[in-house]
């Protein structure tokens, strides 16, 4: 990984950077929009009676947003996802609408293409094993995108899932989650694919009796060479609103010294009819001596034993 100043940005802003959406669990959208496990059941039951699932706000989505040729802003874009009668899915991000069939699967099974618009899976191992439930976990799904526009194009990431009601969230003083984060990062105004790709390893505490959720991203890899990155991020400690919650991001000593200093935002909700799980995303802007960055990420995690 190249040494960077990086930020990974979020409701606290970088300036140029749009981070519309970023709510909390209180907001109107959640509940008009929200489907909660309680009632519907897991990701694949809800997808296979019908229901459309949605990353309707900040909490659940991040991208970057390619105008006039480059890369110039990260956004938070709404997606839908809804199964249909041709063996695919039927698919809107911010607002455009795609209809894969089967025979828009992609060669290596992660997900569909039509054009210049696809999406794949990141929770299972393949697109159809995701709609089918075999996926990392029950309640909630991630899912990235490369979505053509009028305009130019989004990259990002959304978590979909059947959430956690908040009354469910009262049942126990503390919960551990451990699963894993990822994020892509590209250089702002440039016109190149190129990306920078980061993977670790996500835990995180909920102290539901003092409604506050802390956590670290570790185990820092360079996701193309599996080089390591030295240190880790920890994820502050911040209030849990409704089912959902957003803070901010800290590096420590070691990665400060390969990265420099960075500061940022998490935002993600708990799925499942007991907070089994947890799933969210990242958004990144940098302030780099070699050109700024910009990017999305995500983390996903289950409940631990």
């Amino acid at each position: 990984m190249k040494t960077k100043k990086i930020i990974l940005a979020g409701a606290m802003g970088v300036a140029g950077i749009g981070l519309a959406g970023c709510g909390g669990g209180g907001s109107t959208s959640a509940i008009v929009d929200a489907l909660y496990a309680e009632d519907v059941g897991t990701t694949a039951e809800a997808l296979d009676t019908g229901k459309t699932l949605k990353a309707y706000n900040g909490n659940m989505s991040k991208g970057v947003r390619m105008q006039d040729g480059v890369w110039s802003d990260v956004t938070a874009p709404n997606l839908t996802i809804k199964k249909n009668d041709e063996g695919g899915v039927d698919v809107s991000v911010d607002g455009i609408e795609v209809s894969y069939s089967a025979s828009d699967l992609s060669d290596d099974g992660y997900g569909w293409q039509q054009g210049d618009f696809g999406l794949y899976t990141r929770s299972a191992d393949s697109a159809e094993d995701a709609l089918a439930g075999k996926a990392a976990y029950d309640h909630h799904q991630v899912w990235s995108y490369f979505w053509s526009t009028g305009e130019g194009a989004l990259n990002g990431l959304a978590v979909i899932g059947t959430e956690t009601k908040a009354s469910a969230l009262t049942s126990e003083a503390t919960a551990t989650y451990s699963g894993y984060a990822h994020a892509d990062l590209y250089t702002k105004g440039s016109d190149s694919f190129d990306r920078e790709r980061v993977r670790g390893a996500l835990d995180m505490t909920a102290r539901f009796d003092e409604g506050k959720i802390s956590g670290s991203i570790s185990s820092l890899q360079d996701r193309v060479t599996d080089d390591t990155i030295a240190g880790s991020v920890s994820m502050n400690e911040t209030d849990i609103d409704g089912n959902a919650f957003s803070g901010s991001l800290t590096p420590d000593a070691a990665l400060a010294g390969v990265v420099g200093d960075f500061e940022g935002n998490y935002a993600g909700k708990f799925y499942g009819p007991g907070g089994e799980e947890v799933g969210g995303v990242l958004s990144f802007g940098s302030d780099a001596e070699d050109g700024e960055l910009i990017g999305a990420g995500m983390f996903s995690a289950g409940k631990d034993d």
